[in-house]
């Protein structure tokens, strides 16, 4: 199992480092960071390149910590608390976005993303919101189950 463990972080960290750098990189050339989408990289948790300068970061060092310790129990407890705080924190996001008639820059593309897909724009902030319920749900039945292991290793 540990071999899964260390593919797992071979494939997670250095997608998290190139989100890291590119939105460094962005940052620094005068981008405005939150409002470029990072589309391959939303199953990180990473929805802008603001968000890979800070999560891709913390998921890099984490990941490089994680390669040392070897040990699958604490890579499963750290990615699904991750995913469990990240989704709960969209899920208020969401609820948010839908009561609100401010539009932030980086959701210019949402009318655009609602024609396509037939939806009032508000209806894409309620399947935001249902999608990232479902996510933060599994995340935490996931989490319960490293839990339990861990427990069980102690």
């Amino acid at each position: 199992m540990n071999k899964k463990n260390r593919l797992f972080l071979l494939v997670v960290g250095p997608c998290a480092l190139y989100t890291a750098l590119w939105g460094w990189a962005y940052y620094l050339q005068g981008n405005d960071v939150f409002c470029m989408i990072s589309w391959k990289f939303v199953w990180l948790g990473i929805f802008a390149w603001g968000d890979g300068m800070v999560f891709g970061t913390l998921l890099f060092l984490a990941s490089i910590w994680l390669w040392f310790l070897n040990k699958p129990v604490w890579t499963g407890l750290f990615f699904s608390a991750y995913y469990v705080l990240r989704s709960f924190v969209e899920v208020l996001y969401d609820l948010n976005a839908q009561f609100s008639v401010f539009m932030r820059p980086w959701e210019a593309f949402m009318p655009k993303l609602a024609a396509k897909v037939h939806l009032p724009v508000i209806d894409l902030f309620v399947f935001g919101q249902i999608m990232y319920t479902a996510v933060c749900i599994v995340s935490i039945m996931v989490f319960l189950f490293w839990l339990k292991k861990y427990f069980k290793e102690q």
